[in-house]
């Protein structure tokens, strides 16, 4: 379906012209809904001008909001196939526009899952697989990448590729496609520290891997085909709560050896505005950091594991005493509601200081770094500055991949330009510490500035060689990742 009529996009699908980075509306002349791949490839042949690709608008960084031209909605590709064995794996074959949530239902009386688990369940598979994105459980799984068997791509030439893992490997610098063409592959180093900033780059890549992560600017994403792993029957939850920040941390080390999906945290900051939101229990708020684990319990005696968490917990200055522990689904899923409404919580605080000051917004980092003590000195660093400006902050994030958010809430115009120069101070400081400056949420629009924090210009140049040779007239996803 094509829509040509910009007051009837305007008024029946003005939040398509926005996502969660809260900025727009774009704009946009026309809205194209396919539902088959045949029918963007078409779109995309026959016409010229700028495409912005839209998927569940769960994003952060702008990459969904159109800047004119084209909005491309993968949301009528809603097709799910499987599961199916291939090659002694499982796998299903989903369409772009199916969303986390929808697969999960889908997949609920299989006994399989789909490992990554970004925090948004409306987020779609295609965008997932453009942003690369993690969450929680990329501490035990890793992120999007390495759970991608195949993909169905639309090239801006109108051309429909079908790629599978293994079959395109890196060859002499080139990646051979299935039409023999070649397309040129990156030679520059990536962070060590967990990183989704920019066109992936590895010696033994293959070119499924370079376009996932690519945030939509070398192809469309239609479908794909995905690994699925046995579902645990049982799990444990834990938050745990700690007199202080250095505790939590050093808890992060002590519990490293122990088979864990998720260690997410939670500073003092966090804490306390969860008990005005009514969220927390009794006098948790007063703690001075917290975190929250998941554990599967598959053939585990429950005693047993507490006792070993009982020995962690108090060398760290905590104990079972200072938790919340559930062992049921229900139990479990009330624990991860805490965690889901703490950044519903901070984006109220920042719609009441936008009913104050209608300027300022929240901005936030997404630095990682390679090491638990690398992150104890930049979040020292971090803390320090903070301090010092006095700028409302809430610190959260992944903490057994060194990757905490710092979430600013400027309350003024003053703040606000405080903010903007500290995001960009606490980048060059993660570069500094071997780190990188968007872990998970990509570079979009909002973030390009930082894109040249973290490489030099000879990588810039590279990347920008590679979306030539894709897109050469800069047509799709214009102004994300590249000016």
């Amino acid at each position: 379906m094509l829509i040509e009529d910009k007051s009837r996009i305007e008024e029946q699908y003005s939040a398509w012209l926005s996502d969660e980075s809260r900025t727009g509306p774009g704009r946009t002349e026309a809205l194209l809904l396919p539902e088959t791949p045949e029918e963007a490839a078409g779109y995309l042949k026959n016409h010229t001008g700028p495409v912005t690709i839209s998927g569940g608008r769960s994003g952060i960084t702008g990459g969904a909001v159109p800047c004119g031209g084209t909005l491309l909605s993968t949301a009528g590709l809603k097709s799910i196939e499987g599961p199916f064995e291939r090659d002694g794996k499982q796998l299903v074959r989903v369409g772009a526009g199916v969303t986390l949530s929808e697969l999960k239902v889908y997949l609920h009386n299989s006994g399989l899952f789909y490992p990554p688990d970004p925090t948004e369940e409306s987020a779609f598979i295609g965008g997932t697989i453009a942003t690369n994105a993690s969450g929680a459980r990329s501490y035990k799984y890793g992120a999007t990448r390495g759970h991608v068997a195949s993909l169905e791509l639309v090239t801006v030439q109108g051309d429909i590729l079908h790629l599978e893992r293994g079959r395109t490997p890196v060859a002499d610098g080139c990646f051979v496609l299935p039409d023999g063409i070649s397309r040129p592959a990156p030679s520059y180093a990536m962070p060590v520290a967990k990183t989704a900033a920019g066109y992936y780059s590895h010696p033994d890549m293959d070119l499924i891997d370079l376009i996932i992560g690519s945030e939509g600017t070398l192809a469309v994403v239609t479908g794909a085909e995905l690994y699925l792993q046995p579902a645990p029957q049982e799990r444990m939850g834990l938050l745990i709560f700690f007199p202080s920040e250095k505790d939590a941390f050093a808890f992060a080390v002590e519990s490293s050896d122990i088979d864990i999906e998720n260690l997410e945290y939670f500073d003092g900051a966090c804490l306390r505005l969860l008990r005005e939101e009514d969220r927390l229990p009794g006098s948790a708020g007063q703690a001075g950091a917290a975190i929250m684990l998941e554990q599967i319990m598959d053939g585990k005696d429950p005693e047993t594991v507490c006792l070993q968490w009982e020995e962690i917990l108090n060398k760290c200055g905590s104990s079972l005493d200072e938790c919340l522990y559930r062992l049921d689904d229900a139990g479990i899923e009330q624990l991860k509601g805490i965690r889901h409404a703490l950044p519903e919580a901070v984006n109220n605080r920042v719609s009441a200081n936008r009913l104050r000051e209608p300027s300022v917004y929240k901005l936030s980092t997404d630095t990682s770094v390679p090491s638990h003590s690398l992150l104890k000195e930049l979040i020292t660093v971090y803390r320090s500055r903070l301090e010092e400006t006095g700028v409302e902050h809430y610190i959260f994030g992944h903490l057994g991949e060194h990757h905490l958010h710092v979430n600013l809430l400027p309350s003024d115009a003053s703040a606000m330009e405080i903010s903007k120069r500290l995001i960009i101070e606490f980048a060059e400081e993660a570069v500094r510490h071997g780190g990188c400056v968007s872990a998970e949420h990509g570079i979009g629009r909002i973030k390009r500035h930082l894109l040249k924090v973290q490489y030099p210009d000879s990588v810039l140049e590279e990347m920008l060689k590679i979306k030539r040779d894709w897109d050469p007239e800069g047509r799709l996803n214009p102004g994300v990742l590249f000016d």
